[in-house]
């Protein structure tokens, strides 16, 4: 059998599981299925197609097939044939127009085009289209006024503006730019907080609506974002219509093995689609996704045809937090697909940047967020490092027992043992369990928090998220945190993948009521679930991954109004300004990686012959054995079967992909342990060093046995020629800004926020009216109202983020009178004239307004002007309890507008009308005489 006609047995198996029906052309009857493949039909000009497609009758296709070796020119000599083969058109005067969908196939690629798209471009599909479907084709292009998918991709209505943030706007109308280009790949990266999903389905609703796309699917990793995604698509309103999006389209969250038909968007993580491709639906039980960080390393998961899911089930998808490798996994599911794909994240890595082929529409980074008020920006990190973190320590036995517990059960017992325990820091809460050390830290954390400028008015801890390094480890800080704090059970929760109580209703309560003020979680919610009250993070584990790292961090990072942080923190006085980072671990000091990934290529600036040179003179680094095994699996998927049965009889019987697997897994530290339990029992009697010296003698040789096939140098020398004619060398470096963060020193900060509060009133004193009324000290002609003070905070707000009430009072404390403290709106105009050196003395406005008050009434008492003063007194008792309300009222507001007095204690004490009969005549020269007086 010769190369080609294998290929066409391969081929022939696709179409057939694809609905057609293969006929040679001495059975030919095009119209014996709704899809006919005829073999080597005539062209015009007496060539001999491979392949021509028929539907109900009609030729509508053609296949040009291609031995496994010629993949390689697919794309040109065999789609050149195509080309020549539709301008002939084919014997018997149909209609050579109709001839546009083209296939290229071996039995290992097929590529397919559309001629009637608009710049008809080729893509690599799973398996040929259904007949089915290429008729709907054919109808949708009838029906849309003579245009494909892809044409209507091209021609979007202008997106109103209102309702939408400006990265949101970008980000849409980019995304469909991209569509109208025909880019099969699409990442958005957009701040956590800057509102992803909601982006998202505003373009669903549009590809829905405007494109007329039949079906598209949301993809998700974990259960929980799913839900959350459901509820998000459901709740949509679109903005040019009342209804919402769950009326006008069918809404479905893959949990059966059944889609409807007349679903047009669907909500799955990748594993339940991936179970569905495989048809084991029915025995996925519900809340069983995987957890982010055990679903994403792995065996690759293999897809096979699913005629009731076909290649063409989805016109796109959208990947929900694609930073997470999920197409390494789980990339021949996404592959599957004859899809647009769109990736959301707002964090993307090398390698998301490289799926998506560097096509970014949206780049809105966290610091971009920030100074949109999308976004809140860390406070400061607050340091806690003890001995036993930095130092490990010893654990002495006791009568020759040591204490242990069970992670599992947590069931304590003594066990025997000879030797003292010694462990390092990193094996705390891991190997070694202190808790001595985890009191410590809540205690210092307790013992700080009210102390920082942040949250110095509050009564209550603000929402705390802490993030362990296990289950166990949870459920002490969970136990040690609510003894050190005093407080009972509903104070602080575990929220981890293995929590009793409610997932839902503790987020719930941790989102929206008072408690927990705390929670403690591994990885259930450090990523994509949103609580936006969180006002500190607590790190007491490390995280190397510098995406994870970050996905962390935007638990803290989402805005939130006064209005609805009062209701989980009721002292807040302010809406939520930022975040405060809590390290005791280091985390905030650690090497985070950018891909963190098991078997991954970290070392792609060394060369192939060094790394195989490296492995056989010694070398036993982990990077070296992942990076070599990587590239080594990577050139197996290339190899012709010629090739690999060369490979396996210069290497004994050793296939390419095993050597590959075997070189990745030399480090896998569960089977270096499984053997430490299996050959060496006196393992924890040995000392530390006997320890680090058993661990080196194994790992060593496991690497001999590894590489074993690659001391024949015959084997480097295929290996580097295959490579060298079938690799390329890509260089996935991509240029960007290195930003530098450090760890703020509390003095440098407040001169900091001083020295922005002097630049903002130098700039804008001729612009803003209450600084011309200060800077010009007039106080007799302009009275600064309240109004005034509330528009100077607002222009504060808007030139720095950090010139808010609360950190320019406490960034001046060290200057006020001693025992007084600036709290009220109106302290503001105080801390102005003292930097403008209108008074040597800082103390709050009310405490001014009082002494000039004293010194108003001492002046009318000399000249002895009051009223209807008698005894000596210019003013009548009531006379002065109306003054003193009206002194207390400036000290508040800093002016008195007659306007006030039927307001509040004015209009109790008889309002305007008392007042008038009181003061007569004089009413308004005493209040303008006041508001002189006591603000000047």
């Amino acid at each position: 059998m010769t190369p080609e006609e294998k290929a066409r047995l391969i081929i022939d198996q696709k179409l057939i599981q694809s609905g057609w029906v293969i006929q040679d052309m001495n059975e030919f009857n095009p119209i014996a299925s709704l899809g006919v493949a005829v073999r080597e039909f005539h062209t015009n000009d007496g060539k001999e197609v491979d392949y021509a497609l028929f539907i109900n009758g009609e030729p509508i296709g053609l296949i040009e097939a291609k031995p496994e070796e010629e993949g390689v020119h697919l794309s040109s000599k065999a789609c050149e044939q195509n080309i020549r083969y539709m301008n002939s058109g084919l014997k018997g005067g149909y209609d050579k127009k109709n001839l546009r969908f083209i296939y290229e196939a071996t039995s290992l690629i097929i590529e397919f085009t559309d001629w009637y798209d608009p710049k008809p471009r080729l893509r690599n599909i799973f398996s040929f289209h259904t007949p089915e479907y290429l008729l709907s084709l054919m109808k949708d292009y009838k029906y849309n006024g003579d245009k494909t998918l892809r044409g209507r991709l091209t021609n979007f209505p202008e997106l109103p503006i209102t309702n939408f943030r400006a990265c949101q706007l970008a980000a849409i109308k980019n995304l469909e730019k991209s569509f109208g280009e025909n880019n099969p790949r699409s990442l958005i990266q957009m701040a956590t907080g800057a509102g992803k999903t909601y982006t998202a389905i505003t373009n669903t609703y549009r590809l829905l609506k405007f494109a007329k796309a039949k079906r598209i699917l949301f993809l998700v990793d974990t259960k929980n974002l799913g839900e959350q995604a459901e509820t998000e698509y459901k709740n949509y309103q679109p903005y040019d219509c009342t209804s919402k999006l769950s009326e006008l389209y069918n809404i479905q969250r893959i949990q059966t093995s059944n889609i409807p038909s007349d679903t047009q968007i669907c909500i799955s993580t990748i594993q339940r689609l991936y179970s569905m491709l495989k048809g084991e639906i029915a025995t996925f039980a519900e809340g069983t996704d995987d957890e982010v960080e055990k679903s994403t390393f792995g065996t690759p998961r293999e897809v096979i045809y699913n005629k009731d899911y076909p290649p063409e089930f989805f016109d796109f998808i959208i990947i929900d937090e694609c930073h997470r490798s999920i197409y390494n996994l789980w990339r021949q599911v996404l592959e599957y697909f004859d899809a647009f794909l769109v990736g959301l994240t707002a964090t993307p890595n090398q390698d998301t940047f490289a799926f998506f082929n560097q096509n970014v529409v949206s780049e809105y980074t966290h610091e971009q967020a920030v100074e949109d008020d999308v976004n809140v920006g860390a406070f400061d990190t607050f340091l806690i490092e003890t001995k036993k973190s930095r130092e490990g320590g010893m654990v002495a036995t006791i009568n020759r027992k040591l204490e242990v517990r069970d992670k599992r059960t947590r069931l304590q017992k003594w066990q025997d043992s000879d030797e003292d325990v010694s462990y390092s820091g990193k094996e705390l809460d891991r190997s070694v369990v202190n808790k001595s050390q985890i009191r410590l830290i809540l205690t210092t954390f307790k013992e700080n928090w009210r102390k920082w400028i942040y949250f110095k008015d509050r009564k209550e801890l603000p929402k705390t998220l802490i993030f362990a390094k296990n289950d166990s480890h949870a459920a002490d800080i969970t136990e040690i945190a609510k003894e050190v704090f005093g407080e009972g059970n509903d104070f602080c929760k575990k929220i981890t993948y293995t929590s009793e109580e409610d997932e839902k209703s503790l987020l719930y309560a941790f989102r929206n009521e008072y408690n927990p003020r705390m929670a403690v979680t591994v990885s259930k919610i450090a990523t994509g679930t949103d609580v936006k009250a969180i006002e500190i993070l607590l790190f007491m584990r490390d995280i190397r991954s510098e995406n994870y790292y970050e996905q962390m961090l935007g638990r803290a990072r989402r805005t939130l109004s006064q209005e609805e942080l009062i209701k989980s923190s009721p002292s807040a006085h302010s809406r939520k300004l930022g975040y405060v980072i809590v390290d005791a671990v280091g985390v905030t000091k650690s090497d985070k990686l950018a891909r963190g990934k098991c078997g991954s290529d970290s070392k792609q600036s060394i060369s192939f012959k060094n790394l195989l040179n490296a492995v056989v003179t010694g070398d036993i680094g982990e990077d070296t054995f992942s990076s070599l095994g990587t590239r080594i699996d990577r050139l197996g998927k290339i190899l012709t079967d010629k090739e690999n049965t060369e490979f396996k009889q210069l290497t004994g019987g050793i296939d390419i992909h095993s050597l590959a697997n075997s070189l990745k897994q030399v480090h896998n530290t569960d089977v270096i342990e499984e053997i430490i339990r299996r050959e060496y029992t006196n393992f924890k009697e040995l000392s530390p060093l006997e320890q680090e010296n058993v661990h080196t003698e194994i790992l060593c040789k496991r690497c001999k046995e590894a590489v074993k096939p690659l001391y024949n140098p015959n084997v480097r020398k295929f290996l580097m020629t295959v490579r060298n004619s079938n690799e390329q060398t890509i260089d996935p470096a991509l240029d960007s800004l290195v930003f530098a963060d450090f760890t703020g020193d509390v003095q440098k900060n407040k001169e900091s926020i001083r020295t922005s509060f002097k630049t903002f009133i130098e700039k804008y004193r001729d612009e803003i009216t209450a600084l011309q009324i200060i800077y010009n000290q007039d106080y007799r002609n302009r009275h600064i109202t309240e109004e005034m003070v509330h528009n100077l905070y607002e222009k504060m707000d808007k030139f720095d983020k950090a010139l808010q009430q609360d950190f320019v009072f406490s960034a001046y404390e060290d200057y006020t009178k001693k025992k007084t403290v600036l709290k009220e709106l109106v302290d503001i105009i105080q801390i102005i004239r003292y930097e403008w050196g209108q008074t040597s003395e800082l103390i709050p406005f009310a405490d001014g307004v009082k002494l000039r008050y004293r010194d108003w009434l001492f002046e009318k008492n000399k000249n002895k002007a009051g009223v209807r003063g008698t005894d000596g007194s210019p003013f009548t008792p009531e006379q002065l309890t109306w003054l003193e309300m009206i002194k207390n009222y400036i000290a508040k507001n800093a002016s008195f507008q007659p306007e006030a007095l039927e307001v509040g204690v004015f209009k109790k004490n008889g309002g305007a009308a008392r007042y008038l009969r009181l003061f007569g005549n004089e009413w308004e020269n005493i209040i303008n005489e006041l508001n002189s007086a006591l603000v000047a």
